[in-house]
């Protein structure tokens, strides 16, 4: 580290640097400590100072703390930027995120202004149009770029349900986080299999969980959407490739079906009601599971249903620790509950 008798020009000390970046000077002494953001220099009193590459550095860290990663993930994963090609990288990946930005923002415009010539040229306002427009709008760029992938049908769904109205900015700021980790979960190397990607993944089927309210149509909706998009549409929303998503989900999706098949046959054998809350969160579980596995085909989902349906009791024993009464009862309270109308009796293979 150099030494300097006099603060030269272009370094700061430990508390100009905290406040101008808004941190503590304890935050700083922490990091400086745990060898994540060392001072470039010091001073002969021994003063601790910072330079406008620190300032940077230390944006990179308070962004990746902000995306819920532990400082131990911070240190070993904080991306270099010790040459001029490895600076271009990341300023490339931001200004990515900026055109992104930039592309929802027109669109949400357009949307805007070609309501407002349909009010002056019709003389009346389509209210329900408005209201599209004012929640998406409060979901955020996003939020906006996913609605308007889905289907008329869709929309209204969500809408009469609720669950439009239950997704805002914050929800949406989340989900941001949860993509950005995905993305540095693929940069850094991470197995889709890890425990690591795996609880990252878990946190963003809870997102879709909570954005499609569970139901089988809009699930089938949201996966048509992800089939259909182009490449470079998907590269341009999303900052981490659609194959790791979908290794990420496919290992995620059979975890989940062990572990709700297991609970399933825990709470029947606990004497557990299948339309209790327990069951009811356990068979929600093993549903989109089912859902995934199908892409939300009606055609296939009913397949299945009469496979289950032809099974003798032997071979459903045989094949489920759980009783098939038992999995019937449950699904018939949760197609109730989402307004599902199953192809047939709910006996499923």
């Amino acid at each position: 580290m150099e030494k300097h008798k006099a603060i030269p020009d272009g370094f700061m000390t430990v508390g100009e640097i905290a406040k101008k970046m808004n941190v503590t000077v304890r935050t700083l002494q922490y990091y400086h400590k745990e060898g994540i953001l060392s001072p470039s220099a010091e001073s002969e009193g021994g003063r601790r100072l910072y330079t406008h590459k620190d300032i940077i550095r230390l944006h990179q860290i308070q962004s990746m703390k902000y995306l819920g990663f532990s400082l131990e993930d911070i240190k070993n994963r904080l991306p270099s930027i010790d040459t001029p090609q490895e600076v271009s990288a990341v300023l490339t990946e931001q200004a990515k995120n900026i055109r992104a930005q930039i592309k929802g923002l027109k669109e949400m415009l357009a949307a805007i202004e070609k309501l407002n010539a349909e009010v002056l040229q019709m003389d009346e306002v389509d209210w329900s149009k408005y209201a599209d427009i004012i929640e998406m709008a409060q979901m955020g760029v996003n939020g906006y770029w996913v609605m308007k992938h889905l289907s008329e049908n869709t929309v209204e769904h969500l809408r009469n349900n609720s669950i439009l109205g239950g997704i805002g900015s914050e929800d949406m700021k989340n989900y941001k986080k949860v993509q950005e980790k995905l993305a540095a979960l693929q940069k850094n190397g991470v197995p889709p299999e890890s425990e690591e990607a795996q609880a990252v993944t878990a946190e963003w089927w809870g997102f879709v969980m909570k954005f499609t309210g569970g139901d089988p149509a809009v699930l089938s909706d949201l996966f048509a959407m992800g089939m259909d998009i182009s490449g470079d549409e998907w590269k341009d929303n999303f900052s981490f490739d659609k194959e790791y998503l979908e290794k990420l989900m496919e290992h995620h999706l059979f975890r989940m079906y062990g572990d709700a098949t297991e609970r399933l046959a825990t709470l029947q054998k606990s004497g557990v009601s299948p339309e209790s809350e327990e069951a009811q969160a356990a068979v929600e579980t093993w549903w989109g599971f089912v859902m995934q596995f199908t892409g939300g085909d009606p055609n296939t989902i009913s397949k299945m249903f009469e496979a289950g349906e032809g099974m003798t009791d032997d071979d459903w024993n045989e094949k489920f620790p759980f009783e098939r009464k038992f999995l019937e009862t449950a699904l018939a309270a949760h197609f109730t509950r989402i307004g599902y109308s199953a192809p047939s009796t709910p006996s499923v293979h």
